[in-house]
């Protein structure tokens, strides 16, 4: 419902401004997506706290608004089937901590991976350096209330979740099913919705 009056209200945008520069429509439709899905401004103090997973979360990365607004139908088909995927991972048990000196820790089902973030609030892309892992991650993020959304391009949330879960085995065939998930969506990052504690 909320997808379909976003499209609404993004057509009657187009219809009713035919004078207006790219640059003005892109401010225009930013404006009326920002107003709508009641987001605010990223900073480093609003990802800092206890988060706890929420629900499975995707998002398309481009600078097109209109291809956003059409991608977030594709992106909440994968979600309702990611659901299911991070059910059997036992996601519900994941939780995250980020500290303002830069420093991370994950959990996971009693086990903790403690590593190190950088924000860049401009662009909302965090990278993320886990101890166990010598490679870095980077999250698309943003914060809504009281919610944190992150999400990673589809190889490296596989990545991640092996390094947290330690069930490469089983992951693997999730894995699977997660690649066939979105190999038709171009641009799709997957992740999760975190409740702050």
């Amino acid at each position: 419902m909320k997808t379909r009056n976003i499209l609404w209200m993004v057509f009657w945008v187009v219809l009713g401004s035919t004078g207006a520069s790219a640059q003005d429509w892109k401010s225009i439709l930013g404006d009326v997506l920002q107003q709508t899905v009641g987001g605010q401004t990223l900073s480093e103090q609003a990802v800092i706290g206890q988060w706890e997973y929420a629900s499975p979360y995707c998002c398309l990365e481009s600078d097109d608004l209109l291809a956003k607004a059409g991608g977030q139908v594709a992106a909440n088909q994968v979600e309702s089937r990611l659901e299911s995927v991070y059910r059997t991972l036992g996601m519900e048990h994941f939780s995250c901590s980020f500290a303002a000196e830069g420093e991370c820790s994950f959990g996971y089902k009693g086990k903790d991976i403690a590593g190190t973030y950088t924000l860049d609030t401009d662009s909302g892309m965090m990278t993320i350096t886990l101890s166990k892992t010598p490679a870095t991650i980077r999250a698309q993020v943003s914060v809504s209330g009281d919610t944190l959304s992150m999400a990673f391009e589809a190889d490296r949330l596989i990545s991640a979740l092996k390094s947290l879960t330690d069930l490469a085995a089983g992951i693997s065939s999730q894995a699977e099913l997660i690649g066939a998930l979105v190999e038709n969506y171009d641009g799709l990052w997957l992740g999760f919705e975190l409740q702050g504690q």
